[in-house]
This record gives C-alpha cells, sequence and structure tokens, in this order.
C-alpha cells in the first residue's frame, strides 16, 4: 500500500509479503507525526484479521524497531505490540580499503548459486544451521536472484557445507546514487564449523559485492557476543544501530 500527496508524490508506504506476517513501512521525513502511522497499522492489522478469521486461528504481527526510532516505537507500544526481549545489530563494512585474502580449506569446492533441484540440499543446509528453521525460497525463483552473488561451499562428496548469500542494492540520497552490498544469510554446517568456512565465504561474497560496484556492505545479527559477530567486527564491521522486533497477536473474532 502506498500513500501519496494529491500531486501524486509519495509520501509513505507499507508492505506485508505473505506467507510472512512482517510489516515493513517507511513515512517521509516531513510527514511523520501527522497520523499516517496510525493509518498503516490499521490498514496491516485489518488485514491481518481478515486472514485469522479466514484461517480460523491466531497470527501476530511483527514490526522492526530501531532504538532511534523513539517516534514509532511509542506509536508502536500504543496499538498493543510488545517489544521481544531479542536485540539485533546492524553492522556496517565501508570497502573503500583493501580487503585480506582468503584461503579455502582443502577438500571444499566453492559454485555459485542454486536452481531447480539444488534447491532442496539448499534448503536442508539452512535447516541443519538454523536450528530447524525453513528458508523462504521465493527470492531465489525470481528474476532478482543473482546467482554469482550466492557463494557456496560443497565438501568432497558434494554435500552443501556453508554458503553467503549477498545482495546488491541501488541507493539515491543527498549524497548521489550508488551500491550498497547486504550479507543476507550467512551460514556453515555444525559438523564443518571452526574450519574458516565462514570467514571464507564471508570475504568472498564481499569481493564479488566490490567488484560490482558497491561502496559498503552491512549485515545485521545477534547483539549477544557470539561466534558470528566476533568474526563480523574481526573483519572490520562497526555497529551503527541496534533494533528489535514488536509483536502483537490478532486472535479470530468470536
Amino acid at each position: 500500500m502506498i500513500w501519496e500527496e494529491a500531486d501524486g508524490a509519495l509520501v509513505a508506504y507499507a508492505l506485508m509479503a505473505p506467507p510472512s506476517t512482517a510489516l515493513t513501512f517507511q513515512v517521509h521525513p516531513q510527514a511523520r507525526g501527522s497520523g499516517l502511522e496510525t493509518k498503516i497499522l490499521t490498514w496491516a492489522l485489518e488485514r491481518l484479521r481478515a486472514e485469522t478469521g479466514w484461517r480460523g486461528r491466531t497470527f501476530s504481527l511483527w514490526c522492526r524497531c530501531h532504538d532511534s526510532e523513539t517516534e514509532r516505537r511509542s506509536i508502536l507500544e500504543r496499538e498493543g505490540f510488545i517489544p521481544l526481549p531479542a536485540r539485533d545489530l546492524r553492522l556496517v563494512r565501508l570497502l573503500d580499503v583493501s580487503l585480506p585474502v582468503s584461503h579455502l580449506p582443502e577438500g571444499f569446492v566453492l559454485r555459485r548459486g542454486v536452481h531447480g533441484e539444488e534447491l532442496e540440499p539448499y534448503q536442508e543446509l539452512h535447516r541443519a544451521v538454523f536450528d530447524g528453521i525453513s528458508m523462504g525460497l521465493d527470492y531465489h525463483q525470481s528474476p532478482a536472484y543473482e546467482p554469482d552473488l550466492d557463494v557456496i561451499a560443497l565438501d568432497s562428496a558434494g554435500t552443501f557445507a556453508a554458503f553467503c548469500l549477498c545482495e546488491l542494492t541501488g541507493v539515491s540520497d543527498s549524497r548521489g546514487e550508488y551500491s550498497v552490498g547486504e550479507i543476507g544469510v550467512i551460514g556453515t554446517r555444525p559438523t564443518y564449523q571452526r574450519r574458516e568456512l565462514g570467514r571464507v565465504l564471508l570475504l568472498r561474497g564481499i569481493h564479488r559485492l566490490k567488484e560490482r560496484g558497491a561502496t559498503s556492505v552491512f549485515l545485521e545479527t545477534e547483539q549477544a557476543e557470539t561466534p558470528a559477530l566476533h568474526l563480523f567486527t574481526s573483519l572490520g564491521f562497526r555497529r551503527v544501530s541496534t533494533w528489535q522486533w514488536m509483536t502483537k497477536e490478532i486472535a479470530p473474532l468470536t
């Protein structure tokens, strides 16, 4: 859904992409506090209430909120959203300096991207890395998917051992037009951890983003002191913001 001025100027947008029940929205700085945020939440809640009525079960509406977005947080709390305890970090690394050289451990090979029947072992790797959680594969099956930016390590038997999915996005702001890279998903199968596969794939992914014109690369990870966070900071990523999910349950009307 988009909101426009009478002259057609865009002032706000909201996005929900089923089956996800996460809400993404932005309001133009000059239009914030005008009531658009409440209209956006009303639109999202009505959509989800219709879904609960159709499916006959409770759903949760999710919305991200950065620590700096105090006004957004207040609006969400007034609408009954509750913050989850866990917090996540956004990290950024500029690509104006040289990158370390990486060497793939013996017994592994790299490949770029997956297609067709390869999506199932790719999905199985995701479940192995993230405690049984499946990955939405709509992106991999869409024209937007760029196999060259999906770096995958296979062991000698051809088993998917680790992956680093990157994306490149064009940005236009007060500084002009430029490209930024994102590390969307990165992980190593538990049986192959501590072999620096994650470090190698992350560096290969960053190199490819830089070759494609990215001036910086960002990623998001847990705020907790995890091995992943240690890896990212060791390669020059710095913390720029902290955010957390806020959620509201919507039950079917009785």
